[in-house]
C-alpha cells in the first residue's frame, strides 16, 4: 500500500533565518527545526528561529470499493521544510545537525541529492539527541565550533 502525501504548510518563526550568521545548530524531527544561530568572535551572540509543518499528519479514508475502505494518516510532503532548513545553513559559514531518529540523515539526503553544495564544507558534525533546550543548543555550538584562533574552546570551559 503507498503512502498517501498531502501539500504541507510552514510557518517559519523568527527574524534571524533571514540573514546570513558565523554558525548554525540546528535540532530537527520530521515536523519542527529550531535553528540556534551564533555569531561575534567568541559565538557569544545568539539568535533563535523556527520551521514547523502546520497540520502534519491528517486522518484520511479510501472507500474505493475494489480495494475496499481503509483508513490511516496522511503524510506529509517534507521536502518544503527540509528545503526552508537547508536555505538557513546555506547562509552560514558552519552546521551542527542534531535530533532523533533519522530526521538529521532525511535532512542530509535532500540537501546532497538536490544541491550537495548548500551544506559542502559547512557541516561540522551530525549528531543522534533526544530533546535538547535552546541553552543546551548554544553550549553545544560554543562547545564544538572552532573559534577565533581556529581552535575550538578547551572542554569544560
Amino acid at each position: 500500500m503507498s503512502q498517501k502525501h498531502i501539500q504541507a504548510s510552514l510557518r517559519v518563526e523568527g527574524d534571524a533565518i533571514a540573514e546570513a550568521h558565523d554558525a548554525v545548530v540546528v535540532f530537527i524531527d520530521h515536523q519542527h527545526a529550531r535553528l540556534v544561530f551564533l555569531d561575534g568572535i567568541d559565538l557569544e551572540q545568539a539568535s533563535f528561529a523556527q520551521v514547523r509543518l502546520i497540520e502534519p499528519h491528517r486522518r484520511f479514508r479510501l472507500s474505493d470499493r475494489s480495494e475496499g475502505a481503509r483508513s490511516g494518516k496522511a503524510h506529509p510532503d517534507e521536502t518544503a521544510f527540509y528545503d526552508a532548513v537547508i536555505a538557513a545553513i546555506g547562509k552560514c559559514t558552519r552546521a551542527i545537525v542534531v535530533g532523533p531518529g533519522t530526521a538529521p540523515r532525511a535532512l542530509l539526503s535532500r540537501a546532497e541529492a538536490n544541491d550537495p553544495s548548500s551544506i559542502e564544507g559547512r557541516l561540522v558534525g551530525v549528531e543522534r539527541s533526544d530533546r535538547l533546550t535552546d541553552a543546551q543548543l548554544v553550549a553545544l555550538g560554543r562547545a564544538r565550533f572552532p573559534i577565533a584562533g581556529g581552535h575550538p574552546p578547551p572542554r569544560g570551559r
